[in-house]
This record gives C-alpha cells, structure tokens and sequence, in this order.
C-alpha cells in the first residue's frame, strides 16, 4: 500500500510532536511556589498549562480507547473551557425530498445540539429529525407555512451518538431553516 501525501505529513507532525514532547520533559523545571500569605495545599496548585503543553496534551487524548473521556479540566485555563463551552457552531439549510445529513458525524465524537428551527414553507408532509438512522422527533402531516423551533439553551436538546449524522428527512417538498451545535468528545 503506497503512503499519501496526507499520511506522510501526519507521520511528520506526530515526530515533530514527540520531538518536542522530549524536549519538554528534558526542560528543567523550577519546583511551585506559593504566593506571599498563601498556605496549604492549594496555593501549590498549578496554573494553566503552556500553550505546548496544553497541545501535546490534548494531542495525547485522542490516542486512548474510544468512549468517553474527561473533559478539558484542569488542562485549559477558565477563559478557554468557557469559550469552548458556549460557542456553538451555526448551519443553516434549505433542503428538499428525501434524507438530508445537516451536520456530518465525526469519528471520535457527538453532536450536541443547542438550538433548532425548521420551516415548512409549501406543503404539508412527514419530517423526521434523526440520529443517524434513529429517529429523535417525528413531525407526521407537518402543516405547510408552520415552524418547529426549540430555543437556544445551554444544555443540549439533544446529543447524538458517537460518530453519527444529524439528518432531516422530508417525505415531500421543502424546509429550510438553522440549527447551533458543538461536537462533544466525551
């Protein structure tokens, strides 16, 4: 089997990766201090990580066995954890007839979905709002010029399985409508 260009250049990075790994671990370190005033165990907890540390570490996450894992925790700064919380990815669509994949799976991860509107702007059909191939909210004899939205919340609506589409499927006509989403490892 002939190697790709992509395969070469992940080889590469995942040497330049464990290069610098080495590297980090070989760094001598200076030993925590406490700030002035400060006792016991918790002033000689660490801070944030460095931003390659931080990588490599996060690097290290999706070489384990699928399935769940711990969230970011004590590898991210807060500022970072809440911005990785609550900025949620936005689609739109305008689909037709048929089985339509609104957000593609992704090896490794959920879909969590935090916001959904749907139009049914022509004619009354049967729209189902799916997993993968199971179905989370049947819409039988949708009427025609009516909506289904359900609010942006900061818990999901709904969390797909690992690796698996979110699709509408529409039994005749048209919807158009937005959804805001985060895949989720964990």
């Amino acid at each position: 089997m002939n190697k790709s260009d992509t395969d070469e250049l992940l080889e590469l990075a995942a040497l330049g990766c464990g290069i610098a790994a080495l590297l980090a671990l070989l760094r001598p370190r200076a030993a925590p201090t406490a700030p002035p005033g400060a006792a016991g165990p918790e002033a000689a907890a660490p801070g944030p990580l460095g931003e390659l540390e931080l990588a490599m570490r996060l690097a290290a996450r999706g070489t384990g066995p699928p399935g769940p894992t711990e969230p970011l925790g004590p590898l991210a700064s807060a500022g970072m954890q809440e911005a990785l919380s609550y900025d949620p990815i936005q689609v739109t669509f305008d689909i037709t007839t048929g089985e339509n994949i609104v957000v593609p799976g992704a090896f490794g991860y959920r879909t969590a979905i935090y916001e959904f509107s749907l139009w049914n702007p022509a004619v009354e059909q049967d729209i189902a709002i799916k997993n993968g191939s199971t179905t989370l909210k049947p819409l039988p004899n949708f009427p025609v010029q009516a909506g289904y939205v359900l609010a942006l919340n900061k818990d999901p609506h709904w969390k797909l399985d690992y690796n698996q589409p979110f699709i509408i499927s529409l039994s005749a006509g048209r919807a158009t409508g937005f959804l805001k989403y985060r895949p989720l490892e964990y």
